[in-house]
């Protein structure tokens, strides 16, 4: 192992979501074609990404729906209540200025 592939040993991660700059993709790129080590922990996290990512999603919780429709309910009384007060003082304003 080569005194600098702890560095890019904590970089792999970063260099497979593209989060490197273009500088340091480049050097990591150098690197990973002249070091067989680096090399193949590269290919193995690449690997068990690819097989995490193949995976199912889990499904949600079932009290998740009930929460969010909650929620939505609770905003949607909280904006039917505003426009109701918007439409109760509209007019008295609305003359108020006017007059």
């Amino acid at each position: 192992m080569r005194r600098d592939c702890a560095y890019w040993e904590t970089q792999l991660s970063a260099f497979l979501d593209g989060e490197l700059s273009p500088d340091e993709e480049r050097a990591c790129r150098e690197h990973l074609e002249e070091c067989a080590s680096c090399r193949a922990e590269h290919e193995a996290l690449a690997a068990a990404r690819a097989l995490l990512r193949a995976m199912p999603a889990p499904p949600p919780p079932p009290e998740l729906l009930a929460s969010i429709r909650a929620d939505a309910g609770r905003e949607l009384g909280r904006r039917a209540a505003g426009r109701l007060f918007a439409a109760r003082w509209r007019t008295p304003i609305a003359v108020g200025v006017a007059a």
